[in-house]
């Protein structure tokens, strides 16, 4: 629920309604309820991660038969999986590029998931990774992004066929014209830190499946 105060005029003669903030007291004061506040329901399973030491690499083969055989642990999900039951992430851009919640056939990032280990707790969960083996084949890694562009540069994408995967040009007047008439001229490099859609609030969903209903509540 939000709350507004009637509108006033500020210091530039705009008219405008002041916002009242109604969460800070539960904040400041501990009561606020958060994912880790709620209750755990019975029979709830736990997720442990494996995940890729290799910046780039093709994924050979996952073997987690030993896991399997540990107490506790209910499965384990790989790439091939994921592909089964779930949709690529969307991307911003008109490629054929595909990116899973576990990687699929290949990691392109150090710590990309390769596999995850359900088990009855955190802790058999994470003792089951040390049962899960997997094989690489390293590819050469590029971090240079200027290097990248390059003919010979190792593809990310290989569906892209490179790795530029966006690129536009705008052109506004004449400029050849105004670098010439201009009585100095500067030229400039610039290097952009890489950016990305990160959310500061994540949020957590909390379900459990009625057999009675089939109906997830």
């Amino acid at each position: 629920m939000t709350s507004f105060q009637p509108a006033t005029e500020n210091q530039t003669g705009h008219i405008g309604a002041r916002q009242a903030r109604v969460e800070d007291a539960a904040l400041l004061r501990g009561l606020g309820c958060y994912a880790d506040d709620a209750a755990i329901p019975p029979g709830t399973l736990h997720a442990a991660i494996i995940r890729s030491p290799h910046a780039h690499a093709r994924i050979t083969s996952v073997d987690f038969s030993s896991a399997l055989l540990m107490k506790g642990v209910h499965g384990v999900l790989v790439g091939e999986d994921v592909k089964r039951w779930a949709l690529p992430f969307p991307v911003g851009v008109r490629q054929p590029m595909e990116h899973w919640c576990v990687a699929v056939d290949k990691v392109r990032y150090v710590g990309e998931p390769v596999a995850v280990v359900i088990a009855e707790s955190r802790y058999l969960a994470e003792d089951a990774i040390e049962g899960v083996r997997v094989e690489y084949e390293p590819l050469p890694p590029i971090i240079d992004p200027e290097r990248a562009t390059a003919e010979q540069a190792p593809i990310l994408h290989e569906a892209v066929g490179s790795n530029v995967v966006n690129e536009r040009r705008f052109r506004y007047g004449e400029p050849e014209q105004a670098f010439e008439q201009a009585p100095h001229k500067v030229s400039l490099k610039v290097k952009f830190p890489r950016s990305s859609c990160t959310p500061i609030e994540c949020y957590v969903v909390l379900a459990q499946y009625e057999r009675a209903t089939g109906i997830y509540d």
